[in-house]
């Protein structure tokens, strides 16, 4: 796969006040090979295919967890275009200040 520039900004999805955004995601061949500046943890939900991150490809099947690191090019691919293999992946993206947060917040 290509090298990327295009980046996902975590102020596209949170707000100052909750910089913490969870969605699921029915993963196709639209979304370019990107990084980000923000952490995201992932649970592939449903399905399988290929979770590319930086010069590697990884088999995603149901049941797997990824955390990706600020900065790190990835991208899910389904099996194929068939409708039948779906893959499901849940993102919860958090700014790097959450866990700092969370520990003050006792």
């Amino acid at each position: 796969m290509p090298s990327a520039p295009y980046t996902l900004e975590g102020r596209q999805y949170w707000t100052p006040e909750l910089p913490i955004f969870v969605n699921r995601e029915r993963e196709d061949f639209m979304l370019p090979l990107h990084r980000h500046d923000f952490v995201e943890i992932q649970y592939v939900a449903e399905g399988r295919g290929f979770h590319y991150i930086g010069e590697e490809r990884l088999q995603a099947a149901q049941g797997d967890l990824f955390i990706i690191p600020v900065g790190t090019r990835h991208v899910y691919r389904p099996s194929s275009r068939s409708v039948k293999d779906e893959l499901i992946v849940y993102n919860c993206l958090f700014d790097l200040a959450v866990p700092e947060r969370l520990v003050r917040a006792h």
